[in-house]
């Protein structure tokens, strides 16, 4: 039955992107396409790659990436969508292959439904065929790797995904933190040696010709989004938001977050977790454990610092949605533990929040919804909900995408244009409360697993 599940969602996800493709929009491909001529040519200076969008800040991996996809495609878009929506049916396999054990037949109607209702992912995904489908082939992979003790595999993806784009150290911590418990010291060492060493040649040509434009743009960390554009503390303010000592805040609650976390593991974890079941009645160890096996408690290891570091990412772009979508429904329905319709809202709602032109959400409207309903007029009520309730902001200056800084807008970022006002929702604020909701629901369970843990061993 699994197998018939997984290919089910996957033929959706097809039927899905092949609709998605009809409305390509170009932004990034043939900024990318023009890097990709660049090295293809031999040019190894990064202050050459620079297209009407600006510089290319990626590493290395990313540049040879794209000469591959240039050298292919020659540059042609209808062939860069046909790649995409194979490597998003790759990602879709994958995904519902790697969460199909851990999760019931009611719990795995949410991915069937996803291509069906999901609208910004596939925008990201297929319209506008942006570059982070990519990186998720390689971080599902090395997931796969990890939840099949493939360690080898696991460092080669992980080193190939960082090479690609810097936000996969997100996942870096729990690679080590999973090394350490699992592996003797030595080939700890080893591991990351390598995955050092690799990072280090990757590059290499790059390094030799230009070193100072490479590493200070592959490795910009003070690249901001412009309001427009970004997801993450929109609400407040560019003035606030753009503040160091924000920033600091940010990473702060970062490391005291991941901090927590592996604590947390670390005493959930158990040397051998066969020795611990078998002090315990069976019924009761799955029970209490709330894990299949220690397969998804590798896999929990990992998907938890990947959401810590996208909630508190200073900057996050509307195509990053793909970092964490794919594991979105394991973490309401298994960590959080919402009932399928909470969660199929809440993954709409999250999905509705990464859009490209800001949404808002008009509370005033809501009476005017309730007039109509009272009157029988049903139709009418929704078409005000669609339309007038959730709806977007429209009248906000476009940016210059190249500076990236001064925005025209500075009372209350870019979802306030004409001033502040409390009937105004954004949604980069809904997008925050359902991250913090997720994390807390996560943080709940890990203590209720803690209690039954300790309770197993003393009266196990």
């Amino acid at each position: 039955m699994d197998i018939v599940w997984i290919i089910a969602v996957t033929a959706l996800d097809v039927i899905r992107s092949i609709y998605s493709a009809k409305f390509y929009q170009e932004i990034d491909w043939p900024c990318y396409s023009q890097d990709g001529v660049r090295l293809l040519s031999g040019d190894f200076d990064y202050a050459n790659y620079l297209c009407e969008w600006g510089y290319m800040y990626y590493p290395a991996g990313f540049a040879y990436a794209y000469a591959f996809f240039q050298w292919i495609t020659s540059g042609q878009v209808q062939t860069m969508i046909t790649i995409h929506i194979v490597i998003s049916a790759i990602n879709t396999f994958l995904t519902a292959s790697l969460f199909a054990p851990y999760l019931n037949r009611y719990q795995r109607i949410i991915f069937l439904l996803i291509p069906l209702l999901a609208q910004n992912i596939y925008r990201t995904a297929i319209s506008r065929i942006t570059n982070d489908t990519h990186l998720l082939l390689l971080i599902l992979l090395m997931l796969h790797s990890i939840v099949r003790q493939r360690y080898i595999l696991s460092s080669i993806f992980f080193s190939l995904a960082v090479s690609f784009k810097m936000n996969a150290l997100f996942y870096g911590p729990s690679l080590l933190f999973l090394y350490l418990h699992r592996l003797p010291f030595s080939k700890v060492v080893f591991h990351f040696l390598g995955m050092g060493i690799f990072q280090a040649a990757l590059p290499l040509p790059f390094l030799l010709t230009a070193p100072t434009s490479y590493v200070t743009l592959a490795f910009n960390f003070s690249r901001d989004f412009e309001s427009r554009l970004n997801m993450a503390w929109g609400f407040l303010g560019d003035d606030m938001r753009h503040e160091k000592s924000f920033y600091r805040l940010l990473l702060t609650l970062t490391i005291f977050f991941l901090i927590l976390f592996f604590v947390m593991m670390r005493r959930i974890m158990v040397s051998n977790f066969q020795e611990f079941s078998r002090r315990t009645k069976i019924s009761s160890f799955l029970e209490y454990w709330e894990f299949r096996d220690s397969s998804e408690v590798d896999l929990f290891l990992f998907l938890i610092p990947n959401l810590i570091g996208y909630t508190f990412s200073r900057g996050i772009h509307i195509q990053f949605i793909l970092w964490i979508s794919y594991a979105m429904p394991y973490l309401l329905m298994k960590c959080c533990q919402f009932n399928f319709l909470v969660s199929m809202v809440i993954y709409m709602t999250f999905d509705w929040c990464h859009s490209w032109v800001p949404n808002v959400i008009i509370l005033s409207k809501f009476p005017r919804i309730l007039q109509e309903i009272l009157a029988g007029d049903f139709a009418k009520g929704i078409e005000i909900l669609r339309f007038q309730v959730f709806t977007q902001l429209k009248s906000i200056p476009m940016q210059d995408a190249i500076t990236m800084s001064d925005p025209p807008v500075k009372v209350l970022g870019a979802y306030y244009p004409f001033g502040f006002s409390w009937d105004v929702i954004p949604a980069s604020f809904i997008l925050f409360c359902i991250e913090m909701m997720i994390l807390f629901g996560v943080f709940q369970r890990m203590k209720r697993i803690m209690m039954a843990k300790k309770s197993l061993f003393v009266n196990g």
